[in-house]
């Protein structure tokens, strides 16, 4: 079995530091912010201390695959564990609520698990990272705001220091395979707050899509004009 690259295992090296870190920051922040609690109680608990977590892992040990095996397989690799990710976290989401009593929560769960995990997936591989991270700051606030509106203060408030922390992080991590996992974490937190926020925050269904579909708008539009001109470039060459 060949060793992981030098980068591969630096980059898996960084974000399992930085998920410790946030770990670390949630449990001294415990006593101020009474959130989140341990062993995890509500649905934010679980955000907070498994589902966000485990993205951001997840995201710095498909970087190290795709520093080891290539593009394209790491690719197809990561859809499949992004959709097998968002469909087990979900349920984790959910866990003890009613919710999950009857067939339509199901159903409901599971378009949830195939559209997060599509969003997941294109998301961190645009090329104009920082716009990505903006509009992805962007939509945690207005998720945030929503949940707010809906009622819930508290789950409100967390989507801030989130946006706050993507935002800074990508503005100042200059290697942009890392840049990459910071925006796969921010992805995996718009999902699971805009989750939290429909299932807990009455954000109704269209809301949620028009936040997600606004992320898809932002990665279609900076992705198009640098696809123009290859394209362009490659009718050229095959008229010569």
């Amino acid at each position: 079995m060949p060793f992981l690259k030098p980068l591969a295992v630096a980059a898996t090296v960084l974000v399992v530091a930085a998920v410790g870190l946030v770990a670390l920051g949630l449990a001294f922040g415990n006593p101020w912010l009474l959130l989140p609690r341990t062993p995890p109680r509500s649905g934010m608990d679980r955000f907070l201390l498994i589902v966000w977590p485990v993205g951001c892992l997840l995201e710095g040990l498909l970087a190290g695959l795709r520093l080891q095996v290539g593009h394209a397989k790491a690719v197809a690799v990561g859809s499949g564990v992004r959709l097998a990710a968002a469909s087990v976290l979900g349920w984790v989401l959910l866990w003890g609520s009613v919710h999950l009593r009857g067939e339509p929560a199901w159903l409901l769960l599971a378009a949830w698990a195939v559209a997060a995990a599509g969003l997941w997936q294109v998301l961190p591989r645009q090329t104009s990272q920082r716009v990505v991270a903006a509009a992805i700051c962007l939509a945690l606030v207005a998720a945030g705001v929503l949940i707010v509106l809906g009622g819930w203060l508290k789950g409100g408030l967390a989507a801030l220091p989130l946006a706050v922390t993507i935002g800074l992080a990508a503005w100042r991590v200059r290697d942009k395979r890392l840049r990459g996992v910071v925006i796969g974490c921010g992805a995996a937190a718009v999902v699971g707050l805009v989750a939290l926020g429909h299932f807990f925050g009455r954000v109704s269904v269209l809301q949620a899509g028009l936040i997600a579909g606004s992320l898809i708008a932002v990665a279609v539009v900076v992705s198009w004009p640098r696809a123009q001109p290859a394209q362009a470039v490659d009718a050229m060459t095959s008229e010569a």
